[in-house]
């Protein structure tokens, strides 16, 4: 019997002896290991930049960035040395992105990343009160009558139509006159925003039309 077979007997556990591997099998174990690595086809990288929100992932364990386009798939994004962005952050994420595992399971991962907290907001546009027809940042009579005479009276146009569209139909009118009358003396609703402060108009209501704001 090979007395390297015999079971040692040590504190009355029998084991086998342990016997390290050889350079041969660790030659080849590398070997196959790098052969995986070279036959694994090379993941293309493209910039990406878009837009979206950093959110913790549903296990609360990672910091994962969700575009508002959900086709793309999660994000796992590396900053480099700029701080990672507090949960909730929404903005433009930047970087060199390809298809990557994790143990967030993302979708994507982006290298080299930069994150703007305001590159996914729209340029605001001009700023007025809507109703302040005359354009003297205020809403009163003054500017039924002004955009009466605009509109029967060849009086000058409006300064900033979009004041004057009370009820955001994209044109002034006389429908907008009687709007105007009915907030101001009927206790009709507020009209849409901007009122009764300046401020831009709503993004996605018609295309502004304000050449002459008066608000700062």
């Amino acid at each position: 019997m090979n007395t390297k077979l015999v079971p040692m007997i040590r504190e009355g556990v029998a084991r086998l002896p342990f016997t390290s591997p050889s350079r041969t099998t660790i030659a080849r174990f590398a070997l196959g290991l790098l052969l995986l690595v070279m036959a694994k086809p090379a993941m293309a990288q493209t910039p990406m930049a878009v837009c979206g929100t950093f959110e913790m992932d549903p296990l609360g364990m990672c910091l994962v960035f969700y575009p508002d386009d959900p086709a793309i798939g999660d994000i796992a994004a590396d900053l480099g040395a700029l701080p990672m962005p507090p949960a909730g952050s929404y903005g433009l994420l930047s970087g060199t992105a390809w298809d990557c595992v994790g143990i967030c399971f993302p979708t994507l991962c982006i290298s080299g990343g930069t994150f703007d907290p305001i590159g996914c907001n729209p340029a605001s546009g001009p700023e007025f009160i809507r109703g302040d027809c005359n354009n003297d940042i205020s809403f009163n009579v003054a500017d039924v009558i002004y955009h009466l005479t605009s509109l029967f009276a060849s009086g000058p146009p409006p300064p900033c139509r979009d004041a004057c569209d009370m009820d955001l139909s994209g044109n002034d009118d006389i429908g907008d006159s009687i709007q105007m009358l009915n907030v101001l003396f009927q206790a009709a609703p507020n009209p849409p925003a901007p009122f009764p402060d300046c401020g831009p108009a709503d993004p996605g209501g018609p295309v502004p039309d304000c050449q002459n704001p008066i608000c700062p």
